[in-house]
């Protein structure tokens, strides 16, 4: 995961939300917990750009993710 690549070096509270919060969240689904998780790590001021940049993409497939839950199935034929 290029997330996980880019904060190996960040702070210990990133790292933590990293793994309890974001992969922890993806892994079993509760992508609304991975998503608050993330924000806690994108208000974090020691990332630099690269990283700010990442989280927001991650940030973005989980938003597309959550939206594409609340979509009822199509109609079976």
């Amino acid at each position: 995961m290029k997330l996980r690549a880019s904060l190996a070096t960040a702070n210990a509270d990133v790292r933590s939300n990293l793994y309890n919060g974001v992969d922890y969240g993806i892994r079993y689904g509760n992508y609304v917990n991975a998503m608050m998780a993330l924000d806690r790590i994108a208000a974090d001021p020691g990332l630099n750009e690269q990283q700010k940049k990442i989280v927001s993409d991650v940030m973005n497939l989980l938003k597309q993710k959550v939206q594409g839950q609340g979509a009822p199935a199509p109609a079976r034929q």
